[in-house]
């Protein structure tokens, strides 16, 4: 099924306007994926990883992570990046 320009402007004025994927496909009659795809393209928009409390797994205090590869704090980190695995 294809879209008229004036369904991906009404589509996209929903969207800037709070409404959820799934009540712009029900108001005008198209599938969730494609709604998607009219207001995104073909992938979905990026999201930032939101901050977690984590413990450091060299120290064991709490930080703010913001991912799950981020898994240091800061001054370990600092510490390990300032170490040579090489040093005697």
């Amino acid at each position: 099924m294809t879209w008229t320009a004036a369904e991906r402007e009404e589509a996209r004025a929903m969207h800037a306007a709070g409404k959820t994927i799934y009540a712009i496909a029900k108001t005008l009659g198209k599938s969730k994926s494609g709604v998607r795809y009219a207001l995104f393209g073909s992938v979905r928009p990026e999201r930032p990883p939101l901050p977690r409390k984590r413990p450091c797994l060299c120290c064991g205090q709490p930080f703010n992570s913001t991912g799950p590869q981020h898994r240091l704090c800061n001054a370990c980190r600092l510490a390990a990046r300032d170490a040579s695995p090489y040093a005697p």
